[in-house]
């Protein structure tokens, strides 16, 4: 279903349209208006995960990530930004949050009997000179030379970019 014609979610369709700038409101009250409408029920919306996680029951949950639902993984994957985005607005610790999110959605999958979770989540920046040094590396057959971090920061490149691939630093 095109994100025009579904229904409404948090975001209305004129919401939708709003944000992506397909339409102009005419004041800047009304833009305000309605940039508040929005943050009121993403905020609601937020509020209401607590219940969703505890009493929604699994069969419905699982049908509203049926991965026939197209864009579904997109969804996921762009949620949990804008929650990582958040922790951060909040000065809240977003891997912290992470890990803390990862061991209650354990805690409600196994049940009861749950043992300890060690959840580990951490996020590198791999910078620019980093990158050089890691793409001379391979460029000289020095991927011995490459630490852990390194061959993560690599792997990380060559799936996030379409434009870096493994004979183009070869080649370099």
């Amino acid at each position: 279903m095109a994100d025009a014609d579904r229904g409404r979610g948090i975001l209305t369709p004129a919401d939708r349209r709003f944000l992506r700038g397909d339409v102009t409101l005419g004041s800047e009250q009304s833009r305000y208006d309605a940039r508040y409408r929005i943050r009121q029920r993403t905020r609601d919306a937020m509020l209401d995960f607590p219940l969703l996680v505890e009493r929604l029951a699994e069969r419905d949950r699982e049908q509203v990530f049926d991965p026939e639902t197209g864009g579904i993984t997109d969804a996921i994957v762009d949620a949990i930004a804008f929650c990582y985005l958040g922790a951060a607005d909040v000065a809240a610790d977003p891997e912290r949050l992470l890990a803390a999110g990862v061991r209650r959605a354990e805690r409600e999958r196994r049940g009861p009997d749950c043992p300890l979770l060690d959840v580990d989540v951490s996020v590198e920046a791999t910078d620019d000179e980093r990158v050089d040094h890691i793409a001379q590396c391979v460029g000289d057959g020095a991927i011995h030379e490459l630490d852990e971090r390194d061959l993560r920061a690599l792997a990380r490149l060559l799936a996030d970019r379409d434009d870096v691939s493994l004979a183009d630093l070869l080649d370099d």
